[in-house]
């Protein structure tokens, strides 16, 4: 169904100026940008996973299966927004409840041969996965839990489903909105998972060819994925006039469970 392991690191990069490098005070003002937006995934994160951990314990006494272990998995899909689904998957590797019920038709997909499954059953730990094609149709992450029973012990998992975008958007949309910011979010391989103009998510900032000629950018870009924090320029087109303009770029990290997010805020020049 919907699983890779990923390490993504949360970067936020705000980018401004139209020339020379940034002063001290504007790259103040985008380091403290980029902390808060950083707390506010980072907190929204930490909530899901308490979610996820609370449910995985009411399904430890239910089991993965009947109407009990459905309202829970309904319960946390209604608790969050961006959530799909919530699925049981038993030690097999076949998902056997599946909420809400617009997605009970996969009940039964044996998805056992997918990486993060093949991690997380060797580890039984919990895990957040890297962007994959979902069966239901989309790129997506799964946030998976054992589940442990008192009386037999490992019965299985707990997954629950979603587009990074749509938890990013949730969390930072308001921030971004007449703010000049357009915000990014990067996976350590360069895949873009999230952008607030909608025309990036998806694109490989090492791998699309829109990005191949920016030398600056490209080379930041191995600062991302090498180094949890820092600040660099590059120099790249507007999105509005399609001129080279000088960006300052500022990031820091949030994940979970050893997965993290690069996420990029970007501000063009006044």
């Amino acid at each position: 169904m919907w699983l890779k392991v990923f390490s993504i690191t949360l970067i936020i990069i705000c980018l401004t100026l139209p020339g020379s490098a940034c002063s001290s005070d504007t790259d103040g003002q985008l380091k403290n940008t980029n902390i808060q937006l950083q707390q506010k995934v980072q907190l929204e994160l930490d909530a899901l996973d308490r979610d996820v951990s609370a449910a995985s314990s009411g399904l430890a006494a239910t089991g993965l299966s009947g109407d009990e272990a459905r309202k829970i998995l309904e319960g946390v899909c209604s608790n969050r927004s961006y959530l799909v689904t919530a699925s049981t998957t038993d030690t097999a590797g076949k998902m056997v409840t599946i909420a809400p019920d617009a997605y009970r038709s996969y009940e039964g997909t044996d998805i056992s041969n997918q990486d993060a499954v093949i991690k997380f059953e060797r580890d039984k730990k919990p895990l957040l996965s890297q962007v994959f094609r979902a069966v239901e149709g989309f790129d997506g992450v799964v946030l998976m839990r054992p589940i442990i029973s008192d009386k037999t012990g490992y019965i299985g998992s707990l997954s629950v489903l979603f587009k990074p975008e749509a938890l990013i958007s949730s969390v930072a949309g308001s921030s971004i909105k007449n703010s000049g910011l357009e915000v990014m979010a990067l996976q350590p391989d360069g895949l873009i998972v999230y952008g607030s103009e909608g025309t990036e998510t998806g694109k490989n900032l090492f791998k699309d060819p829109m990005y191949k000629d920016y030398t600056e950018l490209l080379l930041l870009g191995s600062r991302f994925t090498s180094n949890a924090s820092g600040s660099g320029n590059y120099t790249f087109p507007a999105h509005e006039s399609g001129q080279l303009v000088k960006k300052l770029a500022v990031w820091c990290s949030a994940g979970l469970h050893g997965t993290d997010w690069r996420l990029i805020s970007i501000k063009s020049p006044d």
